[in-house]
């Protein structure tokens, strides 16, 4: 009886590591429940430019035009807050 408890508490760490490791791989959950950086995404007809609009510091958000053969450069079409973007949207909703 003795060796069978032995064996069942030497098997607990090789159990538990692969069930600590998946935990280690996760993102953490605050990670879900953020604003999102990106909130508009859409693909030019000719397919050579992304326009995003990106969140900035402060409340503000950005208007950017990305080539697609370098997603890394920019050009920051317009900057706009908030509020005047949600009134832009409520105008659009109404057309």
């Amino acid at each position: 009886m003795r060796r069978h408890l032995l064996r069942f508490l030497a098997l607990i760490p090789v159990l538990a590591a692969p069930g600590l490791a998946a935990a280690a791989d996760r993102p953490p959950v605050e990670s879900f429940f953020r604003q999102a950086e990106v909130g508009f995404v859409r693909l030019s007809p000719s397919g050579r430019y992304v326009l995003t609009v990106n969140r900035l510091e402060g409340g503000g958000q950005a208007l950017l035009v990305r080539e697609t053969a370098d997603l890394k450069k920019f050009t920051v079409a317009a900057t706009l807050e908030s509020a005047r973007l949600a009134r832009l949207a409520a105008l659009r909703s109404l057309c």
